[in-house]
């Protein structure tokens, strides 16, 4: 299968209001209706003086004796009144004939959208704030590197299915129109890339957890890197494990982690062919792959709004070295519990890509470096998976958490001595 693929199958943000305005015949009807109103209202206003001098003669040939200045008062109340209850039902009239919102809203793959009635292009509201889902599940797509759209769009396709099998919250965070246009049109949920959740282009960790609590309602929010699919029945499992252990041992802080299988998907040019994304398809890929050795590298990483402090550690960007072996590192400095999932969730990394090594890769891949020389002092201490406080496992066909072993020689290994920096650049 060749790696190029055609514009729809290419890996979407909401539109804003003044999309909506354009695509609708409001814009052009509602100023022409409010130039005839106003022509309307001058006409009528010009004839005051004259009804005015008619009801003065006219009540006080009955015996009634009004001052002009009431008379004038009365005869505007009976024009402006009655026009302003004309604006408001043209306003209403046209308001629920160009929109259905709510309850009449198009549902779509389970997505709710604001629908139009004549016939304009769906538009998918930029936060959801509805009902508590389980999971929001987070990525990026990047737009430098042609040869990893298929990649993505087997993520996407894998992340979609799971969406339909479990209710995970498929979520992408992209600066391309044209990337967004086609996610959304997948049924992904899209966010706009903007400055303050990147550098220099990159994505930044820490900023795409804040911006997704603020954007969603769940009771876990996790990352994975755009090339990770994922086994549907391991997530929700391993997370309603969790939620048991740490809502009976109140446990507040945490940081779920997990190691990935690597499977071959690049070859000479050509992109391993696959069109199973389920659970089963997820299971014969891990019987190919090769487990990624226990070396302090992570791919998803889950935590509640309130469980990690994120707002608080460096602006590591995704993606590149790092990050990963840091949050290992500061869970065990900061006395954080560590959950390791990686021996009851299956995730699989679509292996063998190459990315696209120019000068802006060098760049950041150096900033991400620098951020963690500068704040880890001591050596390969303290982000091997042995050092989870926890981890959950497969039994008797449940997940089960279980603490890990820990002895003081190998406490003395994962938790450093030296004070543990947060470097700001």
């Amino acid at each position: 299968m060749n790696h190029e693929l055609e514009a729809d199958q290419r890996p979407i943000l909401p539109l804003g209001f003044k999309s909506i305005w354009r695509n609708t015949y409001s814009c052009c009807i509602i100023p022409i209706v409010y130039r005839r109103l106003q022509r309307i209202s001058n006409i009528l206003l010009m004839k005051v003086n004259m009804m005015d001098y008619y009801l003065h003669r006219k009540i006080q040939g009955v015996g009634k004796q009004f001052s002009r200045r009431q008379i004038r008062l009365l005869t505007r109340l009976g024009i402006i009144v009655p026009s302003i209850l004309c604006v408001f039902t043209l306003f209403v009239v046209l308001h629920y004939t160009t929109y259905t919102v709510g309850t009449n809203t198009d549902v779509n793959n389970d997505l709710e959208y604001m629908q139009k009635w004549k016939g304009a292009r769906k538009l998918k509201l930029g936060f959801d704030k509805g009902e508590e889902t389980l999971l929001t599940l987070f990525t990026t797509f990047s737009d430098r590197e042609e040869t990893r759209y298929a990649i993505q769009n087997y993520t996407m396709q894998n992340w979609m299915y799971q969406f339909g099998q479990t209710g995970v919250v498929p979520v992408v965070y992209l600066s391309s129109d044209i990337q967004i246009e086609q996610c959304q049109a997948k049924g992904m949920k899209t966010v706009k890339l903007t400055d303050k959740l990147t550098e220099e282009g990159r994505p930044i960790l820490k900023e795409l957890f804040l911006d997704a609590f603020t954007r969603y309602n769940s009771k876990y929010y996790g990352f994975m890197n755009g090339d990770i699919l994922y086994h549907g029945k391991d997530i929700i499992s391993s997370l309603n494990t969790i939620t048991k252990f740490v809502e009976s041992e109140r446990i507040s802080k945490f940081l779920i982690l997990g190691m990935r299988v690597n499977v071959d998907f690049y070859n000479n040019g050509t992109i391993r062919n696959l069109t199973e994304f389920n659970d089963n398809a997820m299971e014969q890929l891990e019987a190919i792959g090769k487990r990624h050795p226990d070396v302090g590298s992570y791919d998803i990483f889950i935590s509640t709004k309130d469980s990690f402090p994120w707002s608080t550690i460096p602006d590591y960007v995704i993606s590149l070295p790092g990050f990963d072996s840091w949050l290992m590192i500061f869970g065990q400095k900061a006395d954080i519990p560590i959950i390791d999932v990686t021996e009851s969730l299956l995730i699989v990394h679509q292996d063998g890509v190459p990315k696209k090594r120019d000068k802006n890769y060098k760049i950041m891949n150096d900033r991400n470096k620098r951020l963690y020389s500068e704040s880890v002092k001591e050596k390969q201490v303290g982000w091997m998976r042995k050092c989870a406080h926890f981890k959950t496992v497969w039994k008797h066909s449940e997940v089960k958490l279980v603490k890990s072993k820990r002895d003081e020689a190998m406490k003395k290994k994962c938790v450093p001595t030296k004070p543990l920096y947060i470097p700001i650049l």
